[in-house]
């Protein structure tokens, strides 16, 4: 089933939203992904806590542990393996991660961008700010145009096409909407 949003705004539509199904803003938890930066903290460990850089493979080392995989797995569900590979070394464990560098945060900015490529997603980030950390929109750029891709927690796409001139002058600030981890931007 087709859904079709649309929100109307000054001097035309701002934003138009296709999607399979309708779409909740993404309320999942956190996963660690791949070049993620992670500080794992033991306490009372001093030796078995400090911070480590998620692998290519998905995985982190761990002192006495190992390789751990962490990719896909929130920062609580890893505190807790990490939790069960050391009660064999250390009495009752206690396991703090948390992500201090979430690098596999990124959106794709394409098309007549100055700097078109892979951005890491700061967060609270707009699609203003993302269009500005790609150099801005160059001579060729169509405004009425803009296109995110986003995928929803179903895995089904969601097509966002903003009037991104209605956004630049002011008119009507809807379309500067948040981004979300992998969005595709891309500027005709």
């Amino acid at each position: 089933m087709l859904t079709v949003l649309l929100l109307p705004g000054c001097g035309g539509q701002t934003v138009k939203q296709r999607a399979v199904s309708a779409v909740a803003p993404d309320s999942r938890p956190y996963t660690i992904g791949k070049d993620d930066v992670l500080e794992v903290m033991v306490w009372k460990q001093p030796e078995l806590s400090g911070s480590v850089k998620v692998a290519n493979d998905g995985t982190i080392t761990e002192p006495l542990v190992g390789r751990v995989p962490a990719v896909g797995l929130t920062p609580e569900q890893l505190a807790e393996n990490l939790r069960d590979g050391l009660s064999h070394y250390t009495n009752k464990p206690e396991v703090t991660v948390r992500v201090t560098d979430a690098q596999s945060q990124v959106v794709y900015i394409l098309g007549q961008v100055h700097k078109p490529g892979v951005y890491q997603l700061h967060s609270d980030e707009t699609l203003s700010e993302a269009l500005a950390e790609a150099g801005g929109l160059n001579d060729f750029a169509d405004m009425s145009a803009i296109e995110i891709v986003r995928r929803n927690a179903g895995g089904a796409d969601v097509q966002y096409t903003i009037n991104y001139k209605n956004v630049a002058s002011g008119a009507d600030l809807k379309g500067d909407m948040p981004l979300q981890r992998g969005d595709t931007i891309t500027v005709p």
